[in-house]
């Protein structure tokens, strides 16, 4: 898991290396750590999404809950 860093209410910027998957479809999901609680998951299918061979990717996605 990587963290993200929170900026507002509507905002989580988060920076993270994709050297091995490079080129090749990715599934990810999202999940809050709440200290002293379970996570909080989001209630979805994984998402997924297919990253540029090389550069600088960003996109943008709206938490499920």
């Amino acid at each position: 898991a990587y963290p993200l860093e929170y900026i507002n209410e509507n905002t989580w910027f988060g920076e993270i290396p994709f050297d091995e998957s490079a080129g090749k479809l990715i599934t990810y999901k999202y999940a809050l750590w709440r200290e002293g609680r379970s996570p909080l998951r989001e209630n979805v299918v994984a998402r997924k999404w297919v990253l540029a061979s090389e550069g600088t990717v960003k996109w943008r996605d709206n938490w499920a809950h």
